[in-house]
């Protein structure tokens, strides 16, 4: 009987000490391992924020070309044609309201016929209005009426007024006196390269 109970122990097998600490070492650097691959300044979740700012970045930049393009389609449809962006007009420093500048004009008007003429006596032709400097329709000398810093621009009224006379005459000259005059008005001073309205 003896002789069974010693076989019996000598056959049972089991892990050592030694075996089970090996393997908790094994796991300990296993887990460093993942920790600085997961945590560290170069790890997964670095990498990560990483790629989402380049991400942000590049939407916002899609997006700002995309409005570029959408202004510039914008203005080809509209007739415009250029895709650069203009420079907005600024307004000069120590400019104010009330102050007296020196703008030489240069458009021009072609004042129709059938809403009269620059002379007394009706004409069947159309007169072609010149604001250049030594015309009848000059005018050098304007008051700042408003200033808008932040569009650059400046409205202006004549500080005399202009030597040249237009008459208005018939049906059509009286009703469409103002809307005539207006439209004069801004072909001849009006300059939206240089900010200014009138």
């Amino acid at each position: 009987m003896l002789n069974l109970y010693r076989n019996t122990i000598g056959t049972t097998s089991g892990i050592t000490l030694i075996a089970l600490v090996v393997t908790i070492v094994v796991l300990l650097i296993l887990a460093g391992i993942t920790i600085s691959l997961v945590f560290s300044e170069n790890g997964i979740i670095a990498k990560a924020r990483e790629a989402a700012e380049k991400t942000n970045q590049a939407v916002i930049n899609e997006q700002a070309q995309m409005n570029e393009l959408a202004g510039y389609m914008e203005n080809m449809l509209n007739g415009i044609g250029e895709s650069t962006t203009p420079e907005e007009p600024t307004v000069p420093v120590g400019l104010e309201v009330g102050s007296t500048v020196i703008y030489n004009p240069s458009g021009t008007y072609n004042w129709q016929a059938k809403y009269c003429s620059s002379t007394k006596t009706e004409t069947t032709d159309d007169v072609t209005l010149n604001s250049s400097t030594g015309e009848d329709f000059n005018i050098s000398s304007w008051k700042v009426l408003s200033i808008d810093n932040e569009t650059g621009t400046v409205e202006l009224v004549p500080s005399a007024p202009t030597t040249g006379t237009v008459y208005l005459g018939e049906a059509q000259g009286y009703n469409n006196g103002v809307k005539l005059l207006n439209d004069a008005c801004s072909s001849l001073y009006g300059n939206s390269e240089k900010g200014t309205c009138l």
